[in-house]
């Protein structure tokens, strides 16, 4: 039988707390070999913990906000525990911690050097994706992670970056920077009524562009961003320099770059 007494008093926010451990290694003996503290968040866990980590590494536990009289007494068998005997598993993991020992977790020996190497190499692959955000969308480098959780509407990091690999865009929004698009000043614009006003008058001129006689647009497939930069291509190209033509759809016969040129102009 082993008896564990603690009595703590203004320990990081724990007023008072006195109680008596026992333990038996006997499995016929009701005593218990363990001890589970589960409550709910705020009531201390943390506190008990980091006064038992204090007392592991020699140092006094304390009262961190008003500096009040600390009293800290954990006794083994009616005597002071010995720091040794005392281990604390934390519960976070510091993976940018620059020592070896980056875990403090219960692993197999042989797998502990590879599993810290590979928490290492996520956390570096995690930075060298945030700095290469932050340089597309002008977005503070320390507010990347929170603004893609937010969008997303996660807490989960991984998630996030699941979710934008799994979408796949229509259009090509590459050039426009997320700090400009979302800055505070121009969605004050986006959210003004001249600028709806605007935006449903564009909206229903672009579609009309899809339905048109003779238009040459497809909804979803070829818009009109896409038919420039065909067209651009083939004059850069040489294509009609080599006396090729182009046969749209619905024709009966090819035209020639002045034609489409003017096909074009006419159905913008």
């Amino acid at each position: 039988m082993s008896t564990l007494k603690v009595i703590l008093k203004n320990c990081y926010g724990i007023r008072e707390f006195k109680h008596d451990f026992e333990f038996n290694k006997s499995t016929e003996s009701p005593k218990a070999k363990a001890y589970a503290i589960y409550a709910p968040n705020g009531t201390m866990k943390t506190s008990f913990t980091k006064t038992f980590e204090d007392t592991a590494k020699g140092e006094r536990p304390k009262e961190e906000r008003y500096n009040r009289p600390t009293t800290c007494l954990i006794e083994l068998n009616e005597s002071p525990i010995s720091k040794e005997v005392i281990y604390v598993l934390k519960s976070e993991i510091d993976i940018k911690s620059e020592t070896p020992a980056i875990t403090n977790v219960l692993v197999n020996p042989e797998n502990k050097a590879r599993y810290d190497e590979l928490l290492s190499e996520l956390d570096k692959m995690k930075n060298k994706l945030i700095g290469a955000l932050q340089k597309l969308s002008k977005v503070k480098k320390n507010d990347i992670e929170q603004v893609i959780l937010k969008d997303c509407d996660t807490r989960d990091f991984p998630i996030c970056i699941a979710k934008a690999l799994g979408h796949s865009a229509e259009d090509d929004l590459e050039p426009y920077e997320y700090a400009t698009i979302f800055d505070p000043k121009a969605i004050e614009i986006l959210n003004s009524q001249e600028f709806i006003s605007k935006a449903n008058e564009f909206n229903n001129r672009y579609q009309e562009l899809f339905n048109c006689d003779g238009s040459i647009y497809t909804k979803g497939v070829f818009n009109p961003i896409k038919a420039e930069t065909s067209f651009e291509t083939l004059k850069k190209q040489g294509f009609f320099k080599g006396g090729h033509r182009v046969h749209l759809r619905g024709d009966e016969t090819s035209i020639s770059q002045d034609e489409l040129d003017q096909r074009h102009k006419r159905i913008l």
